[in-house]
């Protein structure tokens, strides 16, 4: 449950850095209170992104390259399924490191998000990442169709995997 936890650690941080960045300072909470909830006060933005980056960095530590294909951080198949079932839609190690990047940059910390980016560009051949022509970018079937590898993180919502819906039509 390693690579679980780091999941939902590097979720939780995202999550916080998109508040930060949508409203400034925001409550931080790390912890449930199991039942009851009480008014927190905001915190500094500064002090949110510090404990963002720490945890991302947490996370980032446990985190594999790639699913299902025996990374030492996750070996054998996540939950049963082979990598093309992951490619694309979870969170990795390089998805951790790229948005590392944005986060030090946010804080107008620039040589670590050029190391943060260096790290990134370093293992993008751990990660499956390949650079991308102007066409696959603009053809309706490349890059932004469905899942695939060179995406760092998405949230695809593809239907085969019980993630969306079909649309329902109107017969009127």
């Amino acid at each position: 449950m390693t690579v679980d936890i780091a999941q939902a650690r590097f979720l939780r941080a995202f999550a916080y850095f998109y508040m930060v960045r949508i409203w400034g300072n925001v409550p931080l909470i790390v912890s449930s209170k199991e039942g009851t909830f009480t008014d927190q006060p905001r915190e500094d933005q500064g002090k949110v992104l510090a404990w963002v980056e720490q945890e991302m960095q947490a996370a980032a530590n446990d985190l594999p390259f790639l699913y299902s294909l025996n990374d030492e951080q996750q070996q054998g198949n996540y939950y049963n399924e082979t990598n093309d079932r992951w490619k694309g839609s979870l969170v990795r190690k390089t998805t951790a490191y790229a948005i590392l990047a944005h986060v030090a940059a946010w804080q107008s910390n620039y040589p670590d998000a050029a190391a943060y980016a260096k790290f990134v560009i370093d293992n993008q051949q751990k990660g499956s990442l390949g650079l991308l022509s102007t066409a696959n970018m603009t053809d309706p079937n490349g890059f932004f169709y469905d899942k695939n590898p060179n995406q760092l993180f998405g949230f695809g919502h593809i239907y085969n995997h019980v993630e969306g819906s079909s649309p329902v039509i109107s017969k009127n």
